[in-house]
């Protein structure tokens, strides 16, 4: 909650949407990279305090908050990430992956071939510049569809963006990482392919729903993902479903268990695979009728579903305690159709008919981030902001350096020759301005680790010649080869240190 949350008649906990922040730690930001920059090297016992500007609202809030590193950041955080803008983003004709991702992201959304690029103007009838939080939007819909109007080149297009259903979720844990789990009064959809990344190179594409993993058949989300992990630098034989048609891949799983993409769960057809995870609670409706992983309900009691919208929607109808009939096609075959039959009490009809509607996944990832452009209006104030940014760059590599000490920076955060090249050919291909300024920030950090008062470097010759002056003579040689033997061995160490880090995350 702000500091002045009630002065400010402030109810809601916690930064919003939209909001501008004016001040970090006293020092109004130039960039988003700031603020990742002061929640990554804050202090942990104190945090970092904002300005926060607000739309309708009259004065400045006021934040003090702690960053936190949860498993899925690599560095402290307070959980935001900058605006976006309501322009579409273009897919990147250099990366395969890009356009398959934006291909699938717009079909997702129910945004057609037809649809145009531009910018999207209004979002359910209000008037937008940059993209506002979709929950509520697409939570406000009664259908899940929400009206969008896009401007190209001055003609204007409406679209009919289309969520997809809410439904209830579990959390549970696979090799330390959290996953969540999509259910249906413990009906739980299949897992298949968000986002590709590296997984693209493997012939796995957005859309493809899992039918086998290794030797999993059909696994949910929880099962899937163990399934990988546990292959961990192996070869692994995938069947996924890609529209009708099974599609047999032979991947190689990284060394981190992963293969490339980002998971979600199927939820346009109703695909019934594994239980809940063990211990899960509300599943009896599901349990009751025991379906074989990769069954399709396709009706509830004669009425045909479309999915898990439509059969969250017919089991909202029912009546408590009275037979519920599923429709059911069975995953052996050609397809044998069988009826089941089961019941609802009034507590899960209630749960069903509170769940509402969530955006199209990973909708956001449509748009470019929301630009400020920075720009000299005459030489001087260009020189002025270039020393100003390099003294940012200094301080921060400093700041680094004391918070890995302090071990509110960890090791493998730092990047060795390997990690800088790694890094440096993915700036070259955004731009040639890109790049520049990734060789000033090297030449910076550079200049503060060659001065560091470590023999070897210039900082220690610094501190020989220091004590020369005071002492009125030179430091012994046997002294100085002793420093520069230990001063060696340290960066040696360091370097070899950065070396297997960086190999180890390209692998």
């Amino acid at each position: 909650m702000a500091i002045n949350a009630t002065a400010a008649g402030v109810k809601k906990p916690g930064l919003r949407v939209g909001d501008t922040i004016v001040d970090i730690n006293g020092t109004p930001p130039r960039e988003f990279g700031d603020l990742w920059m002061a929640g990554a090297l804050a202090d942990p016992d104190e945090g970092i305090s904002l300005r926060v500007r607000r739309a309708g609202v009259s004065q400045e809030l006021s934040y003090s908050i702690k960053p936190v590193r949860t498993p899925n950041t690599d560095f402290p955080s307070i959980g935001v990430e900058p605006a976006l803008s309501t322009t579409l983003a273009e897919p990147d004709p250099r990366q395969h992956a890009s356009a398959l991702n934006i291909a699938f992201l717009r079909r997702e959304a129910g945004l057609g071939p037809d649809t145009p690029g531009g910018a999207m103007t209004r979002l359910a009838g209000a008037d937008t510049t940059v993209l506002p939080a979709l929950g509520p939007v697409f939570a406000a819909s009664a259908d899940g569809t929400v009206e969008a109007v896009f401007a190209d080149d001055g003609s204007e297009t409406t679209a009919e963006l289309r969520g997809v259903p809410e439904l209830e979720h579990v959390t549970t844990t696979v090799d330390n990482a959290t996953v969540t789990v999509h259910h249906l009064l413990g009906f739980v959809p299949a897992m298949r392919v968000g986002l590709v990344f590296a997984a693209a190179d493997a012939g796995l594409e957005p859309g493809d729903v899992f039918v086998r993993i290794g030797r999993v058949e059909w696994p949910g989300p929880a099962e899937g993902i163990r399934a990988i992990h546990d292959a961990a630098g192996e070869e692994l034989d995938l069947v996924v479903l890609r529209g009708t048609e099974r599609v047999s891949l032979t991947v190689r799983v990284g060394i981190d268990g992963t293969i490339g993409f980002l998971p979600m769960q199927e939820r346009r057809r109703a695909i019934v695979t594994r239980p809940l995870p063990a211990g899960a609670e509300g599943g009896r409706v599901a349990d009751s009728v025991a379906l074989v992983p990769g069954s399709v309900i396709e009706s509830v009691n004669g009425a045909a579903v479309n999915g898990y919208a439509g059969l969250r929607g017919q089991l909202a109808r029912a009546t408590p305690g009275d037979p519920v009939s599923l429709g059911v096609l069975l995953p052996v075959g050609d397809g044998v159709r069988i009826t089941v039959t089961t019941s609802l009490d009034t507590d899960e009809i209630a749960r069903v008919n509170a769940l509402g509607w969530d955006p199209p996944p990973f909708f956001p990832a449509l748009f470019e981030p929301a630009r400020i452009t920075i720009k000299a209006s005459n030489p001087v104030e260009a020189v002025v902001m270039g020393v100003s940014d390099t003294n940012q760059m200094i301080l921060r590599t400093y700041l680094t350096l004391i918070r890995l000490f302090e071990g509110a920076v960890e090791v493998d955060q730092l990047r060795g020759p390997v990690g800088i090249a790694h890094i440096g050919t993915r700036v070259a291909q955004q731009s040639f301005a890109e790049l520049l300024f990734f060789f000033a920030v090297i030449s910076a950090n550079l200049a503060v680790l060659n001065f560091l008062p470590v023999p070897i470097a210039d900082g220690g010759l610094m501190v020989f010649l220091l004590i020369e002056w005071i002492t009125g003579k030179p430091v012994s040689p046997r002294v100085q080869n002793g420093a520069a033997l230990a001063g060696m061995v340290m960066l040696g160490s360091l370097f070899l240190l950065v070396t297997f880090n960086d190999i180890s995350r390209l692998l």
